[in-house]
């Protein structure tokens, strides 16, 4: 159901020219700063362990700098990266096998509503017995560091699944994951 959107050079937020560009335009709703960092996680499929470039989105620094709080979410992120992982992707995995059934029926009564009988539902639906079957079907969107609340800044990770137009938002503080979700769950300043 998803279709693949190929990237553009010019989305690449991980070169300064496009930083810059990003930074001062009108896309940049939260006047966020770009602060770019290589983590092994959070980037193409939960599947990929590789190290990359990632470039974060830290709200409101372009008006008031990165704040303190804001700079220890993002160092606990590199520096805990495997950790925060873990805890990411069993939270969209226990998530995903709640919704299962209904997720499944969903797919299927669409495919049979659309005359789509040769879409293969186990493919954008699997049933999770070995506990990587949907590694591969959710590709890491954005990371947004928010506007501290209480002495800590908000983490809000964003992801696209094969399952699900509304996308995954895990919403994380003190690098603890406290809220999965569609989308907007990874909305760190709610």
């Amino acid at each position: 159901m998803n279709a693949e959107i190929e990237p553009q050079p010019e989305d690449d937020l991980t070169q300064p020219a496009n930083i810059t560009h990003w930074e001062t335009s009108e896309d940049n709703l939260f006047e966020a700063k770009i602060v770019v960092v290589e983590l092994r996680h959070f980037h193409d499929t939960m599947a990929t362990n590789e190290l990359a470039k990632v470039p974060i989105e830290v709200w409101g620094a372009l008006e008031t700098g990165i704040q303190p709080e804001q700079q220890q979410a993002i160092d606990q992120l590199v520096e805990n990266q495997d950790e925060i992982f873990e805890h990411v992707r069993e939270a969209i995995y226990q998530d995903y096998t709640s919704d299962y059934d209904a997720l499944k029926e969903v797919w299927e009564l669409g495919a049979k509503m659309y005359s789509a009988d040769d879409i293969d539902t186990n493919k954008y639906v699997p049933e999770v017995k070995v506990g990587n079957e949907i590694d591969h079907l959710v590709t890491f969107i954005s990371i947004s560091i928010g506007r501290f609340k209480d002495g800590v800044a908000p983490m809000g990770i964003a992801a696209d699944a094969a399952w699900t137009a509304n996308g995954i938002g895990v919403l994380l503080r003190d690098g603890k994951v406290i809220e999965v979700g569609t989308g907007y769950v990874g909305i760190p300043d709610q």
